[in-house]
């Protein structure tokens, strides 16, 4: 993928990470949930701990999930495009926008990981590795996301002091 210069408009590449593959992984997550609630509980668990285990309607999760991972995406999305618009892309506005971009696919990750965590778990039986699991896939979807969004925005300019 082609990088932008700092002086350009959004490239039409650009426009596609900010866009188009955002809106991919929400379609995916939803898609995942439509093809596979027959297989999973209708509740949850949504954490485990000392005091009890804690459910929830796996619909309002990944709801939630997709909601949260869209908000994050617009956000970053909008900022990132303003920043380069108005020649404003500095080190921390592109830390800034990459860490909300790479965010937005972290909790789309969760609702997946939670999805395919919970195949064929019947309702009520409480299951730490889904909650781990779904963590270890946002830290795993964050960090890839963030490389990749580190190479593909425009490159930040140097702040003078």
């Amino acid at each position: 993928m082609k990088r932008t210069d700092d002086s350009q408009q959004p490239s039409k590449a650009l426009a596609s990470a900010l866009i188009v593959w955002p809106a991919v992984s929400l379609i995916l997550v939803v898609v995942g949930y439509l093809l596979l609630r027959d297989r999973v509980p209708s509740q949850i668990v949504r954490h485990v701990g000392p005091d009890g285990d804690g459910f929830g309607s796996l619909l309002m999760f990944i709801l939630g999930a997709a909601l949260i991972a869209c908000l994050l995406f617009v956000i970053g999305g909008l900022l990132v495009t303003g920043y380069i618009k108005r020649g404003h892309l500095y080190g921390s506005e592109k830390m800034i926008s990459v860490s909300l971009l790479a965010g937005g696919y972290g909790v789309a990750t969760i609702g997946a990981c939670i999805l395919l965590a919970n195949l064929n778990v019947q309702d009520g039986v409480a299951s730490g590795q889904a909650v781990g699991t779904s963590l270890l896939g946002f830290v795993c979807a964050f960090v890839v996301a963030a490389v990749i969004y580190a190479r593909v925005l425009p490159k930040a300019k140097l702040e003078s002091l």
